[in-house]
């Protein structure tokens, strides 16, 4: 015949100790829920990030000045530029200030003001601040949004710094130059015959808004 077994009971658990227990149960698990919850949110900004930053990038393929660049330099492009809203009335630039960005419209209209009046007017796919970012010399002209605007905004400091990576860029703003200054050539008034003395007279010097 077997010998039984002594039966052994479990003692009672201190209360304190079942206290310190389930106190670090709790921690255990609010951490454990942290964490999951931090993980979370993370691959939440990242998506959204990515999403947004795709979006940019459309956007900016829809631009003239970045049509047919690259996906890479797009995506290089969109991760140093911004998309703002504006109200009417708002001012992006002013005739003697110093230039800290550079923007180009998406969408809406905007008005180029010298010495207080409207010399021209801008619309989707203009852009403007390139020429005081590089020369470094007040801006010649006042911008100000004439309706609801959404623009495109590279701060100066990342616009110095595209210039040198994507240097197609600095030659279609090259090409935009240009173009700019042969449309003043032309502008210049016709009436003035060759050979007639009008000191007072200049061609007109390029808007350096």
């Amino acid at each position: 015949m077997r010998p039984r077994q002594a039966a052994f009971s479990t003692p009672p658990e201190n209360p304190v100790d079942r206290h310190r227990r389930i106190v670090e149960g709790r921690k255990r698990s609010s951490r454990r829920r942290g964490a999951a919850s931090r993980r979370q949110k993370i691959q939440s900004w990242v998506i959204m990030l990515f999403r947004r930053r795709s979006s940019k990038v459309d956007v900016l393929e829809e631009l003239p000045l970045f049509s047919g660049l690259d996906r890479r330099y797009l995506d290089l492009i969109a991760r140093h530029a911004d998309q703002v809203k504006l109200d009417a009335g708002n001012v992006l630039a002013r005739q003697g200030g110093l230039a800290r960005e550079f923007v180009l419209v998406v969408e809406g209209s905007a008005r180029v003001e010298k010495d207080g009046k409207t010399v021209v007017g801008l619309g989707g796919g203009d852009f403007f601040g390139e020429i005081s970012l590089i020369d470094g010399k007040p801006q010649a002209a006042t911008v100000i949004a004439s309706t609801p605007m959404v623009v495109i905004v590279i701060e100066a400091r990342s616009f110095t710094y595209l210039l040198g990576a994507v240097h197609e860029l600095e030659r279609r703003l090259l090409g935009a130059l240009c173009e700019r200054l042969r449309e003043a050539e032309v502008a210049w008034p016709r009436s003035i015959t060759p050979g007639d003395h009008h000191p007072a007279v200049r061609p007109p010097r390029l808007i350096a808004a």
